[in-house]
Order: structure tokens, then sequence, then C-alpha cells
């Protein structure tokens, strides 16, 4: 009889691989027994329960030999194991930038500087801030778009007051005058009347540019001159956002990738 194998975790993409793996490998019949597998496919029996356990992704070449030997589509096989990869080197980045956070530049310092608010820690305002700046970190995004002020814009987009939980947020149209009354409002940072562009520059643009809002959803021909002009998140973000800090969130984020290409969000080593 062969070893026993522990449940997996549906929220860990190796140990979703490694479930698919288990039911081709039980459909297999006796093909796919221990001995008979490590055999043909030139593996040890070690090797072969670390694949099993969500322990180790199996190299392509010993992928191929195994797919063969259990009846399997190996292009298929191929490709799903290279959305799992891909998909695991973009979660280790993430949690490594969430470890140590991208060090801003000599101009983001001191744009940060000058911006800095005075919310006490531990409070409730402080630790919505705090989560915002995390999740733009998890999407990928760098230095002043992660900094304070595109912290509170950001909940600003998804009208996340203190007092709310994540899975409240909500998609307002908002002006950059809006956004900046309500930021005073609920969270007691006050940004002088000429922060309006250097914050349509400094952390819009760069919303904007990796699709996590959209200009005028009303009226995409709108100049940016325009005393209309308003911005929105983008819906395609929506559920992902919606999703933040609960248990399926990492699931939910690797189908994401998955969906949009992980190309999406640029280069993390920038």
């Amino acid at each position: 009889m062969g070893r026993r194998l522990e449940p997996l975790d549906a929220e860990n993409p190796l140990h979703v691989f490694a479930l698919r793996l288990r039911q081709l490998r039980d459909a297999a019949g006796t093909a796919g027994d221990t001995k008979a597998t490590c055999q043909r496919v030139g593996i040890s029996p070690t090797t072969y329960y670390a694949w099993l356990a969500g322990k180790q992704l199996p190299g392509r070449d010993a992928l191929e030999r195994t797919v063969k030997a259990w009846g399997g589509e190996v292009a298929e096989w191929l490709e799903l194991r290279g959305r799992t990869e891909e998909t695991l080197a973009k979660l280790a980045a993430q949690q490594r930038a969430l470890a140590s956070p991208p060090q801003p530049s000599a101009r983001s310092q001191e744009v940060e500087t000058q911006e800095r608010s005075v919310l006490p820690s531990g409070t409730s305002a402080h630790v919505r801030l705090r989560e915002a700046r995390e999740l733009l970190r998890i999407l990928g995004f760098l230095d002043e778009a992660t900094g304070e002020r595109s912290g509170l814009i950001f909940l600003s987009l998804l009208n996340l007051t203190p007092d709310r939980d994540w899975h409240q947020v909500e998609r307002p149209v908002r002006q950059t005058v809006d956004a900046m009354r309500w930021i005073g409002e609920f969270y007691g940072v006050h940004y002088k009347p000429n922060t309006r562009e250097t914050i349509r520059r400094r952390t819009l643009h760069e919303f904007r540019e990796k699709a996590l809002i959209v200009w005028n959803p009303d009226n995409p021909n709108r100049p940016i001159n325009s005393p209309k002009w308003c911005f929105q998140l983008s819906d395609m973000y929506f559920p992902l956002i919606r999703g933040y800090k609960q248990k399926y969130f990492w699931r939910e984020l690797a189908d994401f990738w998955g969906r949009v290409g992980h190309g999406f969000f640029g280069d993390e080593s920038r």
C-alpha cells in the first residue's frame, strides 16, 4: 500500500496542482502505482510523494514522462505547470515586497514627508491606510503609488471609511477635489488646493497605467481639463479587492493573474 497523503490546501497553487496530479494518478489505475511510476519515469519514491503532497513542482521532462505513463494530455499539463510556476513566482515576489517594501526615490521621500499625516497608530483609520498600502504593493505598485497619499486616494476610490470592512467597498465616481474632500472628512488629512495636480500626475496616472481606474466612465472622450473630469475603480479589480482579508483572497489573486496575464503589472524588479 502506498504512503498516506495529507489533505491539500485549496488556497495554495502548488497544492491545487498536486490535487489534479492525484486525480490523474488515480484515473491511471495500476500505472499510477508508486513502483511502476518511479521505474518508468526514473524518479525516486521521495520525489513521487513530494509531488503528490504539494511540496515540489515536477520538472518539465519528468512531468511529461509521468503524464504519458498515466495517460494524460502532455500539452495541457505542461501549460498548467507553466501557469502554476508563474503564479508561485508572483506570490513569492509579492510576499518579499510586503516583508521589505521597495525604498522610494529621493523625490518620493520628499513628497511623502511633505504630506505625511498624523494618523494615530492603532486607530481604525491608521489600520485601513496600512491595509490599503499593503494591497497596492500586492497588486504590483511601487514607490509613490504605495505611499500614504496614494493609499488615501485608493481608499476614496473604494469609499472605504475607517469604520467599514473590505467586503463593503464600493465604486463611486470621483473627481480629484471630491477625493481630497472625502479624505479630509474621514481620515483627517487635509490637502491644499494646489495638491490636486500632484495627485493627478503622481497617483492617478500610475493607477490608470495599470488599469486600476478608468477615466471618465460616463464619457471616455472628455478632455483632461474639463471641470467634469472624473475617475472610477475598474470593474475588473472590484471582486478581487472586495475579497481582500478573506481566507480565499490568495486563490482569487492567483486566478486574477491567470486571467489578465502575469506581465500585466510590469516588472517588480525595476
